[in-house]
């Protein structure tokens, strides 16, 4: 170990000096990442390839994010690569500048490789995965394939992901744990099932099945007692009417102002005989002294 490095240095040279011989390739994301270190494992023999975070790539590399989605458009596929001694550092512009740095890759070309994507197909009406030839730098080719059993758990977290905005602090560690907690049970799933391929399930499938679990989970009839808040005891007794309703002028106007309310309101008299829940009106009776709505109001004065 040596003293006055970053534990992450000490850390990845330790598990470096595990192997049991030089030549190998060796993959980290961004927090591993640092020329020192690439140097030191390029000089144990070993070739290091990792993203960058942008305060540790050269100035020369790196590459600003235009504010225009046009300008990003153009700007994608650009490449930046100057060489300093044994580390290659390079910026590719995606929708974003990607830092990389690499003592694996002296000469950066361009491979063939084939992305499979869904399309819709408007003659049969569903959605059907095509495969299509494209091409991207070596390097980053190398990365994405060899990153994929290490970075398991950051790809599924980041393929659905369940981060809301919220002014609340403790939200977006809620929906990190929850988030986690579905990709540890996806993770579960496959193994479980390991030689029963008719039950295997995509990620996007075991995710709409535990959607479809859970609201089924919640939306079965209870058996007996009380099936959710208990009413008030005026909307299940009878409301009695006035006697004189049908006899003599009755008016229709707005429920007076009280308690600085903008728009008081009542509750409609009719609608609570009926059963409707929360039916109020910002009209009333004024002989009658009761709330109803402008469509109520001759139905509840003549029958």
């Amino acid at each position: 170990m040596k003293v006055g490095l970053a534990k992450t240095f000490n850390a990845v040279v330790h598990l470096a000096s595990k192997l049991p011989s030089p030549g190998h390739q060796i993959f980290a994301d961004n927090l591993y990442s640092s020329a020192v270190l690439a140097q030191e494992l390029f000089y144990r023999g070993h070739a290091f390839t990792c993203t960058a975070r942008s305060n540790r790539v050269p100035d020369c590399v790196k590459q600003d994010t235009p504010r225009s989605a046009a300008e990003r458009v153009a700007q994608k596929g650009n490449v930046k690569w100057p060489a300093r001694g044994d580390v290659v550092a390079l910026s590719v512009f995606d929708s974003k500048p990607v830092n990389m740095m690499t003592t694996g890759h002296r000469r950066l070309e361009e491979v063939e490789y084939t992305r499979k994507h869904p399309s819709y197909d408007a003659a049969s009406g569903q959605w059907k995965t095509v495969a299509s030839v494209q091409k991207r730098l070596n390097v980053i080719h190398d990365y994405n394939n060899f990153m994929d059993g290490v970075d398991v758990a950051d790809q599924l977290r980041t393929n659905y992901e369940t981060r809301v905005k919220s002014n609340k602090w403790w939200h977006p560690i809620f929906w990190a744990l929850v988030n986690t907690a579905i990709c540890n049970a996806y993770i579960l799933h496959k193994v479980g099932i390991s030689g029963h391929a008719a039950a295997f399930m995509t990620h996007a499938q075991f995710r709409a099945n535990l959607a479809e679990s859970l609201v089924a989970c919640n939306t079965k009839p209870k058996q007996g007692g009380s099936s959710g808040r208990k009413r008030k005891a005026s909307t299940q007794a009878a409301v009695e009417r006035p006697p004189d309703r049908t006899v003599g002028q009755h008016l229709v106007m707005r429920v007076p102002s009280e308690r600085a309310k903008t728009t008081p309101q009542r509750d409609c008299m009719l609608c609570k005989e009926k059963g409707k829940p929360k039916a109020r009106s910002v009209y009333e009776c004024c002989i009658c002294n009761v709330g109803l709505h402008a469509d109520c109001f001759y139905e509840y004065h003549t029958i």
